[in-house]
């Protein structure tokens, strides 16, 4: 069968992100190809996941490139995807590989991929001048590369949660604990009658925030969460009206549930996706999350209390979130592995 190599790598300084999405794209390409995810970083409690997907092989110390000539074949392409992967590891790359794709969120010039995705760009010539004349980018939302439980939960009609449910997620490490800040704006918030909070196995203040949990006197309509499987994350959102999340893979997977969503970016890679949700009318922006107040917050929950507000969300959300990318993604490498045998 036809190989498809994922390199990345994730810890509580990079953050997940790159693993959780190269494992998203595993999960739509591995009935139709051999899929391997590669890593050098990686913790340990996230190989089980990787291996409920995919086949996963740890790098050692020893030379990169002569470990990764091992597993690729005149077969396989790679998949990179993480900062580190500058011009000159793609060349080594493109050296012992057929086929090169590179999944970013940064319009980079500099790169030799064969093929770009980004799915949180949403300027169609954002890499025009810069690719190969055999090269080709595919950007938007179209290309999203996020779990399958979420693209299936897209294809779905919205159904209204019955109270005024909330939930937040500020990502899997939360070095800011925006989570505190946010948690405590929403209960300000009188007219919430219950709230989601999920935090990730990266995030340092769980103690201090179930001390707060506690000082609020409000334990009976908070249910926190730890590190949970997507499919528990869906149901959180499901039973949620509104969402409090930052314009990372969370507020995307928000969309595809369909939920009030209000957003934020917290780091650069973020941004682009924060502008496309603005753009294409997805949700209440609060711009940086690093210099909102509690008063902020409370606007924009009060805002989506309004039903017209919330129901023009939905609406868009539906309209742009397809959930037909998996379909898309599988015919992007359908067509690197034909040009192979051409």
């Amino acid at each position: 069968m036809q190989h498809i190599v994922f390199r990345c790598d994730g810890n509580s300084n990079i953050g997940l992100g790159h693993i959780y999405r190269c494992l998203a794209a595993a999960e739509m390409l591995t009935h139709h190809f051999t899929c391997i995810l590669v890593t050098k970083q990686v913790p340990i409690y996230l190989v089980s996941h990787i291996t409920s997907v995919c086949k996963h092989i740890e790098l050692t110390e020893e030379d990169e490139f002569e470990q990764l000539k091992k597993l690729l074949s005149t077969n396989s392409i790679v998949v990179l995807d993480g900062y580190h992967f500058d011009e000159t590891y793609q060349t080594n790359i493109k050296a012992i590989a057929n086929k090169l794709l590179l999944i970013t969120d940064f319009e980079n010039p500099n790169h030799s991929a064969d093929v770009i995705i980004n799915h949180g760009c949403m300027n169609e010539n954002a890499y025009k001048g810069t690719l190969k004349p055999e090269a080709t980018s595919y950007v938007g939302f179209k290309h999203l590369i996020i779990r399958k439980t979420f693209l299936d939960l897209a294809k779905q009609r919205y159904l209204a949660p019955q109270d005024n449910s909330l939930f937040i997620c500020m990502g899997g490490a939360d070095p800011h604990n925006l989570t505190e800040l946010v948690l405590g704006a929403a209960l300000n918030c009188n007219f919430i009658s219950s709230i989601d909070v999920v935090i990730g196995a990266a995030y340092t203040q769980k103690n201090r925030l179930e001390h707060f949990i506690h000082l609020s006197g409000k334990q009976d309509i908070i249910n926190l969460n730890q590190n949970i499987s997507g499919h528990e994350m869906a149901k959180c959102i499901g039973r949620s009206k509104m969402a409090i999340c930052t314009s990372s893979s969370i507020a995307l997977e928000a969309c595809c549930v369909k939920t009030g969503l209000i957003t934020g970016y917290m780091i650069d890679n973020q941004q682009a996706i924060h502008e496309q949700l603005v753009h294409e009318g997805c949700c209440l922006s609060i711009g940086d999350f690093r210099q909102v107040t509690p008063s902020v917050l409370e606007d924009a929950l009060n805002s989506l209390n309004q039903t017209s507000t919330l129901e023009k969300i939905i609406l868009n959300q539906s309209r742009v979130f397809d959930g037909l990318s998996g379909e898309r993604i599988l015919t992007i490498f359908n067509q690197l592995f034909d040009e192979q045998l051409a």
